[in-house]
């Protein structure tokens, strides 16, 4: 979180537990952005590990119109890919 948050081109992220799980949402300028935070520092060194502490799945969701947190989940669930 704190890298996001001090990353070039983020307009939000947030942190919210929905179910049980632990989900992210963050917003971006670009994809260039978003791509260059998933690419660098803390986030890829978690990234390298994921699979070793965590379970689960992830998504990467375009849209001009960001998802409302009620949705997230159910957005989760059908498009997330497993890691």
């Amino acid at each position: 979180m704190t890298q996001a948050k001090k990353s070039h081109g983020i307009i939000e992220v947030e942190a919210r537990i929905i179910n049980g799980i632990h989900h992210t949402l963050s917003i971006w300028e670009s994809e260039y952005h978003m791509r260059e935070f998933l690419l660098t520092g803390a986030h890829l060194q978690a990234m390298q590990v994921l699979k070793n502490i965590a379970t689960g799945k992830t998504i990467g969701y375009f849209s001009n119109n960001p998802p409302k947190w009620a949705e997230v989940h159910d957005i989760w669930v059908r498009d997330g890919r497993e890691i």
